[in-house]
């Protein structure tokens, strides 16, 4: 039997399969392919966008509060000074309340310096007027209308820092 099976294998001719494609499926199957390439590069997209746009919005967010901590030690430092001023006309400090007050506005100061580029001309002008405030909050020579334009220059150079962040972060957000 094992003779036979090997005589007819060595005698058998080659079979020929003919299958005709089915094109349907095989267009079927390579749009759904297409699709699935379609829709990875479309998720790698919007992630990516979505990244980005979180990205800025933290920024924005950062540099907001930054804006915020300058503002508002900008408006102590001069309430100090100004709180300084009043005290000394009025003879109303009590023990060490001056010295008290003299380092805060000191410390307020050095904070404000940290906080802003001191290299430019608006930086130049605010360490100059914001030593000058200091000063001039005890001095009794300095008369207040002369004190108050100061404390309104000093306002304005704070201001203007402040806009130019405040575009800074509006422009990070575009």
């Amino acid at each position: 039997m094992i003779s036979q099976v090997k005589a007819s294998i060595a005698t058998a001719e080659p079979i020929m399969l003919s299958i005709s494609p089915d094109w349907p499926s095989i267009i079927v199957t390579g749009a759904i392919g297409l699709g699935s390439v379609l829709t990875s590069i479309g998720v790698v997209y919007v992630t990516r966008s979505n990244q980005k746009s979180q990205s800025k919005a933290k920024l924005a967010e950062l540099r907001k509060e930054a804006l915020t901590e300058l503002q508002n030690t900008a408006a102590e430092f001069i309430g100090v000074c100004t709180n300084i001023r009043s005290c000394r006309q009025n003879g109303s400090f009590s023990g060490n309340e001056f010295d008290q007050l003299q380092t805060k506005a000191y410390t307020l100061q050095a904070n404000i310096f940290l906080s802003i580029e001191l290299d430019t001309q608006v930086g130049k002008d605010i360490k100059r007027l914001t030593d000058k405030v200091i000063n001039e909050s005890s001095d009794f020579e300095v008369e207040n209308l002369i004190y108050l334009k100061l404390l309104d220059k000093l306002n304005e150079n704070f201001k203007l820092v402040l806009n130019k962040r405040w575009l800074e972060i509006s422009s990070a957000l575009n």
